[in-house]
């Protein structure tokens, strides 16, 4: 019995070790505290994905507005919060002018039903999930430079739903951590109050 409770014990005792060790790895570099950081207000603010889609069916908004709005937030923001590790912002927008022409087209037909349902719709993707030619590193030191040859399902299907992606977002190593904190990558900063001027 006494044996028990000193395996558990010790146990106990290791895995809070494990766990300052592993906040102390990821939190080493200087932190400051939250900051305020200025936002200039977007038409997109408070929109939810189906909510963009529907206004782009209305004609409320194209898509390629959609797309810049998302662009000149990312890179108001950006350099700030190291949020998005890689654009491809020439390829969404090519995407985006496609998108307006079909919605044109679908209007003059008729045919909106038929359009999927997040056509025109910008997204990011977490950079864990393969999105063609963009890196895909999981957050792994080890895996620095590698490009994904395709697209994995989950961005495969959201394309075939419409969605344009924008670029792909930061992670901690592996998807396992709350702050983003690989050595290669920097920070990911998600302690800011964004005020909206």
């Amino acid at each position: 019995m006494l044996l028990r409770i000193l395996v558990s014990s010790s146990l106990s005792v290791l895995c809070s070790i494990f766990g300052l060790l592993v906040a102390f790895m990821c939190f080493r570099r200087k932190h400051t505290p939250p900051k305020q950081l200025y936002v200039s207000p977007s038409i997109l603010d408070n929109v939810s994905a189906f909510g963009l889609a529907q206004m782009l069916r209305d004609g409320k908004l194209t898509s390629v507005a959609a797309l810049e709005d998302c662009i000149k937030r990312i890179e108001e923001i950006n350099p700030t919060i190291n949020a998005v590790v890689c654009k491809r912002f020439d390829e969404a927008r090519k995407e985006a002018e496609l998108a307006d022409v079909k919605l044109r087209e679908a209007r003059e037909n008729d045919t909106l039903h038929l359009l999927p349902m997040l056509h025109g719709v910008p997204i990011s993707v977490k950079e864990c999930f393969a999105v063609t030619g963009m890196p895909q590193t999981s957050g792994l030191k080890s895996r620095c430079g590698f490009l994904a040859p395709q697209d994995a399902t989950v961005v495969s299907r959201l394309r075939e739903a419409g969605a344009i992606v924008v670029g792909v977002t930061n992670l901690s190593e592996l998807c396992m951590w709350y702050v983003p904190c690989q050595a290669f990558s920097m920070f990911s900063i998600t302690s800011i109050d964004f005020v909206f001027v």
